[in-house]
């Protein structure tokens, strides 16, 4: 599940195991109104979009890092 704040934040979060995964600081300028997952690979990486109050909307890859564990996150803008 995906969760956007009013700090711009991006927050991904594990439901099964209660956990938050990752959080993504200052992605956006305004507050985060829409953030959604709408793809996963085989490598299990995620394709999310999130949009924020000004406008502007994201895309964001989160993929599994190979060495140390965790994610690791890709984003560019789409719209400005």
């Amino acid at each position: 599940m995906m969760s956007g704040y009013k700090g711009g934040q991006i927050a991904l979060w594990d439901l099964v195991g209660y956990k938050l995964i990752k959080v993504v600081n200052d992605l956006h300028k305004t507050e985060v109104i829409n953030a959604k997952i709408y793809f996963m690979d085989e490598q299990e990486s995620l394709f999310v979009l999130s949009a924020e109050d000004a406008g502007a909307v994201q895309f964001i890859k989160f993929y599994k890092k190979n060495f140390m564990g965790g994610y690791a996150s890709e984003a560019q803008f789409l719209f400005k």
